[in-house]
């Protein structure tokens, strides 16, 4: 099943070292994941991630690797982004392949966590409902997709 969320908010401020800024951080709001099954979405929202508990997963960059730094006003980007993932309650060191495309201020992204987690890393059992779900694999493919706007220097 694949969700997705529409509710990320934060900032992030890449340094001249290639870390982040301490105040950078991207919250999602994990009530808006939807999928094409509400029911599914609901209980996954409900049961798996106790949202109306953890309503947000948070995302704090902490250092990005083989980025050319300065970064160049345009151009397309690989690189590795460190960070530190809290879902659940519980705060996990986590790594990013990330390829990016800058055009002056304009920063568009997609991160894919490498390697993918696992529901408990964070606490929680992968989604199960004896009788309905054939199987789940307990694994999490984290992919973010970045818009992001900011100064063109």
């Amino acid at each position: 099943a694949v969700l997705v969320s529409a509710g990320a908010k934060g900032s992030f401020r890449l340094e001249p070292d290639g870390t982040f800024s301490a105040d950078s951080k991207i919250s999602f709001d994990l009530s808006t994941l939807a999928s094409d099954q509400r029911n599914r979405d609901d209980f996954v929202k409900r049961t798996t991630l106790a949202v109306a508990q953890f309503p947000t997963a948070d995302l704090v960059p902490v250092k990005a690797t083989g980025l050319p730094l300065p970064l160049p006003a345009s151009g397309d980007f690989t690189f590795k982004l460190t960070g530190k993932l809290t879902i659940h309650g519980t705060t996990k060191d986590v790594t990013f392949d990330v390829v990016a495309k800058r055009s002056g201020g304009d920063l568009i992204a997609t991160a894919t966590a490498n390697p993918s987690l696992k529901f408990g890393e964070f606490g929680m059992s992968a989604p199960s409902v004896p009788l309905r779900v054939v199987s789940v694999v307990d694994e999490i493919r984290l992919v973010v997709d970045l818009v992001a706007t900011g100064p063109p220097n």
